[in-house]
């Protein structure tokens, strides 16, 4: 309906309703075109209330624009259909209002409060992404919204926030200070636990690139990779400039607890636009007892504390080591292997290899030292060159012993996962039972 009054060099327009005939996509086409970005959507429609205009005051009204069905496509994703709506009060000197999108069950994806000044062509407000998103609930909205989703990924617990401030300048280009967190998160991949964890950056938009005005902290409390890893904490870093591939991505200050230990690293790249980078692990107060007990094996113990150094290399093909070290801290441990029936036999038909079985039943190291190699596909080459004494063999005369072991580690994790996760079954039904 259309209702005009003319009065006094004034016009009056109650309602004022226009359905743009073009489709969304049509219409940002040329906008979009460089960027990888797909749209498409009902056609828009534009609402004008109590448009008004004088000679002294100029132009003023409510105005509602809404755009149904909204899908966006990238090269990488996909958003679900969401629904656009911008309210606005227009003046002679400008416009504010506010800025909506919400997905298919009228759920809040966006909110955003702006105002545009004509004079200084500036768009600037607030936003807010996902608010009150709290997992497990918030997952079934991530999926809806993010196509693919993967499917062996579940988010259990934990909260999520995303908020800040724009502002766009034609000199400038478009800007934003953000406030990205999450707390507590639990995160299952396949049979793999991710537990606690938090994180709180700073993001950065800029005409020049996308980076974090800040370190983005970061803290995972917990994680079940065989064996419990706990207390991985960071800072990441990252500075993307536009049309740059080759843009730096790092963790600094990287450390985590395991197997009794500690590993830690000043700077560790990740592989995003390179193909290869390097870094190294300190390790520090690995415990041989933890290690040992990583194989599974009633058979085999030992007690003392590795240090070291483990020089990483990650590309497309996986992670690798080349020429890692680790060696005993002063003043050594204890070996105790002890053999079975089959063992012992062979031995019986080997002396050498029975003088070192006999040494190893009970042996005093005071120098243990390891070179690794890792490969991709999952192969660890272990050296050991072990010196010391077993006080029953020869009255203690000193042995030296040189051993290359191989293992498929990725093998082992995954019977370790295996293994944990049936008795937690176990102890489930126990629990029930009772």
């Amino acid at each position: 309906a259309l209702e005009m009054l003319v009065a006094d060099g004034s016009l009056h327009w109650k309602h004022l309703q226009v359905t743009v005939p073009e489709t969304l996509a049509g219409l940002l086409r040329p906008v979009l075109a460089d960027t990888g970005v797909q749209l498409e959507g009902d056609a828009p429609r534009l609402v004008l209330r109590n448009l008004q205009y004088d000679g002294q005051e100029g132009f003023r009204t409510a105005a509602e624009l809404r755009i149904r069905n909204l899908l966006t496509r990238t090269e990488c994703c996909q958003l679900g259909r969401i629904d656009a709506r911008l309210d606005a009060r227009v003046n002679a000197s400008g416009a504010r209002g506010t800025f909506r999108l919400n997905d298919a069950a009228a759920r809040p994806v966006l909110h955003s409060d702006w105002t545009f000044g004509f004079a200084s062509a500036r768009l600037e407000g607030s936003l807010e992404v996902l608010p009150g998103l709290a997992f497990p609930d918030g997952q079934e909205r991530l999926a809806a919204l993010l196509s693919p989703w993967p499917e062996q990924v579940r988010l259990l617990k934990g909260t999520h926030g995303l908020a800040g401030s724009y502002w766009f300048e034609r000199a400038e280009g478009l800007n934003a200070d953000l406030h990205w967190y999450g707390r507590d998160w639990l995160v299952q991949r396949e049979e793999m636990q991710v537990k606690g964890i938090t994180f709180d950056a700073r993001p950065e938009i800029r005409a020049t690139g996308i980076g974090l005005g800040q370190y983005a902290h970061f803290q995972v409390r917990e994680l079940d990779a065989g064996f419990p890893i706990r207390n991985i904490r960071g800072d990441l870093w990252v500075r993307i400039p536009l049309r740059e591939k080759d843009a730096p991505v790092l963790v600094r200050h990287f450390s985590a607890e395991l197997l009794g230990g500690r590993v830690s690293a000043a700077e560790v790249p990740l592989p995003v636009g390179r193909d290869e980078v390097r870094f190294t692990l300190d390790v520090e107060g690995i415990e041989l007892a933890a290690l040992l007990q990583l194989e599974q094996r009633d058979d085999l113990s030992g007690s003392g504390r590795l240090d070291g150094s483990i020089p990483f290399r990650w590309s497309e093909a996986g992670l690798a080591v080349d020429r890692g070290r680790l060696a005993a801290r002063a003043p050594g441990g204890v070996l105790q292997y002890r053999p079975d029936a089959g063992t012992r036999a062979l031995a019986r038909s080997q002396p050498g290899l029975g003088v070192a079985i006999r040494a190893l039943e009970n042996f005093r190291y005071d120098l243990l030292e390891a070179g690794l190699d890792y490969r991709e596909d999952g192969r660890l080459l272990i050296r050991l060159k072990i010196q010391g004494e077993n006080p029953e063999l020869h009255g203690g005369h000193p042995v030296h012993l040189n051993i290359s072991v191989e293992e498929n580690v990725l093998t082992l994790l995954k019977s370790l996962q295996y293994s944990d996760e049936l008795t937690g079954r176990i102890g489930e039904k126990f629990e029930k039972g009772n």
